[in-house]
């Protein structure tokens, strides 16, 4: 009896374990999709991620947990990510099971898993299929690679905060200047890391950064700046609607990051080179003497009463050009080119009748833009010389990138050519005026010109005559 007892048993379990098997070799109870590659090499100083997704395959509610594996580490955060517990409610649920595996944690190959069981059922666990199981080895680490550095100037007295880029900069420990340690070091990622430089003699230094993986430099990458100091400014003086534009002279200069006039900061503010820098001037309210203070990365320099505000007047530099006419209304306040835009040129269209939108005496703005919108785009007659031409803040034609650039000329009108004889700021010549002469009988097509040579003479003329011309823009507020 005992002995058939036995034997029961034994077979009861046996049929269990049958039963067990065929549940595992069947159709699995949630299944692995794999997102990522699941065969890698992993670098010393690296982490890779790999996941899978995980989908119930039955209507039953499954609370699951992952095996854990020495060196993978689970992340349990995210959107669809898998829980450290997760629970798959029904058929066709899923989530994602993410792995992190870091390079310095291997300490042997990984050929298996991952592997997730019903919590508290070590025998119901499923992995996925052979081709798609993990096969994780460790690989060298990355050598660190600088490719820029930014910025890549500053004070000598150290304190700059500089981003340097590249690539495996993961594990960076130590970067130096000049072989001397730079502090707050900041590893973001894998391809940028903040630091802030220490103190150095002026000069260029290589800038050297280590990793596990090993160490890169970037030869003459940073370059040590002195105190800056301003030497001189030119012009020295204008009108107080300011638009001058000036030249800052000094030692230093290349990080100059403002500069003002009595307290007011200027505009386009260019850095030329480490003596050099250029500026427009801002207006100010009350003439007189200001101190000009320059502000860099290394420390502010200053040029105590460096330069004087003129009541504005005619004949001052502003703007692009000299200020030309200071009479009442805004048409009549403008500026003009330093030189004649051109020597002898047409009006153009000379059998071409523009009308009375070209006609203002006043407004030469409004006729050259009537006068180009018939005639079209072209430098060969007086309105379009005009209407194409540009000048920057430093003198230069056409504009310089990092100066304020001028491109808003116009012909002047007839009566604003008058306020320039007025003035006595053109010494001889005939000059066209943007004023077309309304046509009658026996002139259907003229516009005014001015005789500066013979007393200011005005006159209607044919538009063939070729004349000079002399280029104005309004004041700008």
């Amino acid at each position: 009896m005992k002995v058939n007892n036995i034997l029961s048993r034994v077979l009861l379990g046996f049929i269990s374990l049958l039963m067990l098997t065929a549940v595992h070799s069947g159709i699995p109870l949630w299944t692995f999709s794999p997102l990522t590659a699941t065969q890698v090499a992993v670098p010393e100083n690296s982490t890779v991620t790999i996941q899978y997704r995980v989908t119930s395959q039955t209507n039953r509610p499954h609370t699951l947990v992952m095996t854990p594996i020495p060196g993978v580490t689970q992340v349990t955060t995210g959107q669809d990510i898998c829980g450290s517990v997760f629970v798959l409610s029904t058929k066709g649920r899923s989530c994602i099971l993410s792995l992190q595996i870091k390079g310095s944690q291997l300490t042997q190959p990984i050929n298996d898993g991952p592997v997730v069981c019903q919590q508290g059922l070590i025998n119901e666990c499923y992995r996925p299929g052979q081709f798609n199981i993990l096969h994780i080895s460790k690989a060298p680490a990355l050598v660190p690679v600088i490719t820029a550095i930014n910025p890549a100037a500053g004070t000598q007295l150290g304190g700059t905060s500089v981003t340097l880029t590249g690539v495996n900069l993961m594990d960076t420990t130590r970067v130096t200047f000049g072989g001397i340690e730079a502090t707050g070091l900041n590893v973001v990622n894998s391809t940028t890391v903040i630091a802030v430089t220490p103190a150095h003699p002026v000069g260029s230094v290589d800038v050297s950064i280590t990793t596990s993986g090993g160490s890169d430099t970037l030869n003459d990458g940073f370059t040590y700046e002195g105190i800056p100091s301003l030497t001189g400014i030119s012009p020295a003086s204008g009108p107080q609607i300011g638009g001058t534009g000036v030249t800052l002279t000094g030692d230093n200069l290349s990080s100059t990051q403002t500069i003002t006039f009595g307290g007011t900061p200027a505009s386009f503010v260019h850095v030329v080179d480490s003596n050099t820098v250029t500026a427009v001037t801002p207006p100010r309210a009350v003439p007189g003497l200001v101190n000009v203070v320059l502000t860099a990365t290394q420390g502010s320099t200053s040029l105590v009463n460096g330069f004087t505000y003129l009541a504005t007047a005619v004949g001052q530099p502003s703007g692009g050009g000299v200020i030309a006419c200071l009479n009442v209304g805004a048409v009549q306040q403008f500026i003009m080119t330093t030189v004649d835009n051109s020597s002898g040129i047409q009006w153009g269209g000379t059998n071409t009748v523009i009308g009375v939108s070209a006609q203002h005496n006043f407004d030469g703005a409004a006729n050259t833009t009537a006068i180009v919108n018939t005639l079209g785009s072209s430098t060969n007659y007086a309105a379009g010389l005009c209407d194409a031409f540009s000048v920057d803040s430093q003198g230069n034609s056409p504009c310089q990138t990092g100066n304020e650039c001028y491109s808003d000329w116009f012909l002047p009108a007839k009566e604003q050519l008058n306020c320039i004889y007025g003035n006595l700021l053109i010494a001889s010549g005939i000059y066209w005026s943007s004023t077309e002469d309304p046509p009658n009988a026996m002139h259907p097509v003229q516009a005014w010109a001015q005789n500066f040579s013979l007393a200011g003479a005005r006159f209607p003329i044919s538009k063939a005559n070729t004349y000079a011309v002399r280029c104005v823009r309004g004041i700008v507020p």
